[in-house]
């Protein structure tokens, strides 16, 4: 049984446990997995860097840890313009197999400066125009904004794109839309399928064929259950893969190995 880690940030994972190499990260991660009876294989993962100060670390990291370059909806009020020239240049390197994340949040943040609609939907317009112009498959991140990821999904992008909807937790009406109008969409599953309050995730899982599911951590937030409270990694994996397998019926093995599938489709990695 071999998984990939779809989206995680390895430089901020390492910092909350005070390591600093992916060595350090990789025996983090097996010393996880190690506690199960059947102890799967860790592929890899995709590091995303979202902000213009997580973009340097990125760069040098180790063989089977890929890259995402993009700025989150969030803070693209913090960036300049230089910022997307510096996307353009870092999506051309070999490690890099997509770009993002980007998208659309519209969740309010009482008392937090973070960037607004206008703000959110300039930069994700700029961003997928630069992911066009290089034929780079897209990492999207989508909350609270059906109407207008639609919108601007239909405007901007083409149909055939590869597409991760990362970290999933929207309406099952908008992802059965992004499926079935992008047919190499894929829609990110990560821990919160294991919490008491995810059972919108659980539906959601439930009728979105596995063929078009990834499995994430995003790490280092939102750790699965039994791990609540602490600094989410890829070791944990597992454990996100064994509830798609009970709320899907079918055995952890078909899931491994479909979602490995999946993971490899999408970003052209092996």
């Amino acid at each position: 049984m071999e998984y990939y880690d779809t989206h995680c940030n390895v430089p901020c994972i390492l910092e909350k446990y005070k390591k600093t190499s992916y060595e350090e990260y990789l025996k983090i991660v097996e010393e996880t997995y190690c506690k199960l009876d059947k102890k799967p294989i860790f592929k890899g993962c995709v590091c995303v860097a979202s902000d213009k100060e997580s973009h340097q670390p990125t760069k040098e990291l180790e063989e089977h840890v890929y890259s995402v370059y993009g700025i989150h909806p969030l803070y693209c009020n913090s960036v300049d313009e230089s910022v997307y020239d510096e996307i353009s240049l870092l999506i051309q390197s070999k490690k890099c197999v997509a770009l993002g994340e980007t998208g659309l949040d519209y969740h309010e943040f009482p008392g937090m400066n973070y960037a607004n609609k206008d703000q959110q939907l300039n930069a994700f317009k700029k961003q997928l125009s630069i992911a066009k112009q290089f034929n780079k498959p897209l990492v999207l991140h989508t909350r609270e904004a059906d109407e207008d990821t639609k919108q601007v999904m239909k405007e901007l992008i083409d149909p055939m794109t590869f597409i991760d909807v990362h970290c999933y937790t929207g309406t099952i009406e908008l992802a059965k839309w992004i499926i079935q109008e992008f047919p190499n969409a894929f829609i990110g599953i990560a821990g919160v399928i294991t919490f008491k309050n995810g059972q919108s995730i659980r539906d959601l899982v439930k009728v979105i064929p596995l063929e078009r599911i990834l499995v994430e951590t995003d790490g280092p937030f939102m750790a699965p259950v039994p791990f609540r409270g602490k600094p989410c990694h890829s070791g944990m994996i597992p454990w996100i893969i064994k509830e798609i397998a009970r709320v899907k019926e079918v055995d952890e093995e078909v899931v491994y190995k479909q979602t490995t599938q999946n993971a490899q489709r999408m970003f052209s990695i092996e």
